[in-house]
């Protein structure tokens, strides 16, 4: 890997070097067959993978959703504060003088 850096530095441009041989190099570094991996790439069906419930489809991207709105506010303590405790705050406020003035009404 560092000899294709190495070389990507000192590129020139009237060099006759042959990018598609370097990347099977590099490849074969790891120790695994090309064909194999090319073969294993061919042989992927992207339909069966693919989820066609349109209910588990959105329940997968809600959550999603969910959870980034979770990491977010993980950073983000006064959005936290601003969208989540203060209108649960105001929620709970309301309710109490409606039930104070329920009593009083009785």
């Amino acid at each position: 890997m560092e000899e294709v850096f190495l070389r990507v530095a000192h590129y020139d441009p009237d060099s006759k070097v042959d990018i598609k041989h370097l990347g099977k190099q590099t490849s074969n570094i790891g120790h695994h067959d090309s064909t194999d991996m090319d073969a294993k790439v061919d042989d992927f069906d992207l339909n069966s993978v693919r989820i066609v419930d349109k209910t588990k489809l959105f329940f997968i991207h809600f959550w999603a959703l969910i959870m980034k709105r979770l990491r977010f506010f993980k950073r983000d303590k006064k959005g936290f504060v601003c969208e989540i405790f203060l209108p649960c705050l105001v929620v709970l406020g309301g309710l109490s003088l409606l039930t104070v003035n329920f009593i009083i009404e009785r």
